[in-house]
């Protein structure tokens, strides 16, 4: 996975806790309105400006239909395959912005509302967007400067020096706000890419423990992880997959005659000829000493048959400056389709004991499992 599609998938999930945040803010103030819309009924009060019914129209039923009406088309363009992240993202922020641009709006004669739509504004900094910040520090401040001639006009409860002070400090939080949101998009950036360097790391090193440093093939560990995998998608899909051991002729031959070092040279030769046929490492394995085993999957057996038939000929083939002509190294080879009654150690014996009538039979072949 490269640092694209990392940060792709960062964002994805992003957007998607935004659009829970949405949802529960909504919730927050329904809930909210609901009770003051209670407390004042049952006393009996008047909401100056407004009459009980207007703030039930106002404050309660407009806000939650434009708000849920939002949230479905939020919900709808996230969703949806054709959009790209980044336009994604500004629909989750610019979506949340006008829900707070409605609370604040229709909730005017509370001082504090007014504050909300600048806080956007730190959200934005998460997605590490300079362009997306820059329009919000723009759309924002409009719709503070809306806010507070609404808050004028509205609020008769305040002295006029009362309202200066309310405003300056709207504007003042405002632009504090955008100060912070600038140093925690740059931080939020530097995190991204610190995070995907520890990611890359980490899965190059779990890479490297699962390799077998002399061939760079999976070892053994990595090979009972594959099994399972294997036999867990036989179980799902029934698809028919195979496992095929391949066992070095006379290899103890070749150590004891031409060196430990010679021998290593022979299980490189094996292991770059299984990868080049196979085309990747990602199904082949070094079970221990002298042999391997690669595992087949949505392949029929005279598929596998042919692959094998073509390492072992290749191999067999090999020539090598330090042995002579009379002796050349050859594999046994032992195939064996896993049946529903098996399970991976039994699969490995039925391969195995192949591999084992192969040498029996001569050396230098392939036999299936009955």
């Amino acid at each position: 996975m490269n640092y694209t599609q990392y940060k792709a998938d960062f964002f994805k999930r992003l957007q998607v806790k935004m659009w829970c945040f949405t949802l529960y803010l909504d919730l927050l103030v329904f809930v909210l309105d609901v009770v003051l819309s209670a407390h004042y009924f049952f006393n009996q009060k008047v909401i100056e400006p407004l009459s009980y019914r207007t703030y039930l129209i106002l404050e309660i039923i407009i806000p939650i239909v434009l708000q849920c009406g939002l949230l479905g088309i939020n919900r709808i363009a996230i969703s949806k395959k054709n959009i790209t992240n980044q336009i994604k993202n500004r629909i989750c922020v610019y979506t949340i912005l006008t829900q707070l641009m409605f609370i604040s709006f229709f909730h005017i004669r509370y001082e504090v509302v007014i504050f909300l739509p600048s806080l956007i504004m730190l959200l934005a900094a998460l997605f590490a967007d300079r362009v997306l910040l820059r329009a919000l520090f723009i759309s924002t401040g409009i719709i503070e400067l809306a806010n507070i001639v609404v808050f004028f006009i509205t609020n008769t409860s305040h002295f006029y020096s009362q309202k200066i002070i309310v405003s300056g400090i709207v504007l003042v939080v405002y632009v504090m706000i955008y100060i912070v949101s600038r140093s925690l998009l740059t931080f939020q950036k530097n995190q991204l890419h610190h995070i995907y360097d520890n990611y890359t790391k980490m899965r190059e090193l779990t890479v490297e423990l699962r390799l077998e440093p002399l061939t760079r093939l999976y070892n053994r560990t990595a090979f009972a992880g594959a099994v399972e995998r294997y036999i867990s998608l036989f179980n799902k899909k029934n698809e028919l997959i195979y496992m095929a051991v391949l066992d070095l002729d006379d290899f103890k031959h070749i150590n004891d005659n031409f060196g430990h070092a010679t021998g290593d040279v022979v299980l490189i030769s094996l292991s770059d000829l299984i990868i080049k046929t196979l085309g990747s490492n990602r199904s082949a394995f070094r079970y221990g000493g002298d042999e391997f085993v690669i595992l087949f999957r949505e392949k029929k057996l005279d598929e596998v048959l042919q692959i094998l038939e073509k390492i072992r000929s290749e191999f067999n083939k090999t020539e090598y400056d330090f042995i002579n002509d009379e002796l050349t190294c050859s594999l046994s080879i032992g195939v064996a389709e896993f049946k529903p009654e098996m399970n991976s150690k039994t699969w490995f014996q039925a391969a195995d004991a192949a591999a084992y009538k192969a040498k029996n039979l001569g050396k230098n072949r392939c036999c299936v499992a009955e």
